[in-house]
């Protein structure tokens, strides 16, 4: 934040929840939050996880002081420093690459944990369901349009 980065993308994400609390929407979602893990190569940047950490609860921050319920997608390695900021979380196929184990911290918590699978098959994975995940998960394929879903759940 030595050129002013952070208050610019806080002042610009706090505009696009404005606009979220006045068309109705009860919650916000913050995808694209693990950069510090993919580094320059994926996105341009250098973020370090301390970076990444307080710009991911100031987004949170910021829905909430919109009255927005919030949660984060992905950045599993810093969910237990999220989840208590957090109203839910979102990921996309924990079971796929056996990587749920990391929001169990959510489920802990008492808050829901929104799991996409598109690749992983319906019976392996809610045969898993509910217990230990209580995940609310959906099976989809990449295009997000099709329709009718189904859930283990």
């Amino acid at each position: 934040n030595d050129k002013g980065q952070r208050e610019f993308l806080f002042a610009m994400m706090d505009k696009r929840l404005a606009s979220c609390q006045h068309a109705g929407f009860d919650a916000a979602y913050f995808d694209v939050t693990w950069e510090w893990q993919v580094g320059k190569k994926t996105t341009g940047w250098n973020i370090s996880a301390e970076t990444q950490l307080l710009y991911n609860i100031g987004m949170l921050n910021l829905a909430h002081m919109r009255n927005l319920a919030a949660g984060i997608n992905y950045d599993l390695l810093q969910v237990k420093d999220l989840v208590r900021h957090e109203d839910f979380h979102i990921d996309e196929s924990c079971f796929l690459y056996s990587e749920c184990d990391y929001l169990l911290p959510v489920v802990k918590a008492e808050k829901p944990v929104l799991q996409i699978e598109y690749f992983a098959k319906r019976e392996d994975v809610c045969t898993q369901e509910p217990y230990p995940y209580r995940f609310n998960t959906e099976f989809k394929d990449q295009n997000l349009y099709d329709y009718p879903w189904s859930s283990c759940r």
